[in-house]
């Protein structure tokens, strides 16, 4: 009987952190230091995003495996670090420093 609710228990809780987990970076990040032309990236539940950079939007998706994030629009790959739930970074040329939502 324990059985049972116990693992009925542990199923709602790993339901529970599987959506938190995919949600993590929702939201809006810009950029706070480096030398990004990004204005803003605002990244959306189901695996997209919008950059915004001088005045235009480039849309695209994008793809976390575990600490990297890797944002894909028009054929081209930009690649990210996740540190922490509200901070990115990035190295790539064009793209480099921190960014916080």
């Amino acid at each position: 009987m324990y059985k049972r609710y116990f693992l009925g228990f542990l199923i709602l809780l790993c339901l529970l952190l599987f959506a938190c987990a995919g949600s993590s970076m929702t939201g809006t990040y810009i950029p706070i230091e480096g030398d990004s032309v990004a204005d803003r990236i605002i990244f959306r539940r189901d695996g997209t995003f919008d950059l915004e950079t001088f005045g235009m939007s480039f849309s695209g998706t994008y793809r976390i495996d575990g600490s990297s994030l890797t944002l894909t629009a028009q054929g081209a790959n930009i690649r990210f670090t996740i540190v922490n739930n509200n901070t990115i970074t990035s190295e790539e040329f064009g793209y480099e420093g921190t960014y916080r939502k």
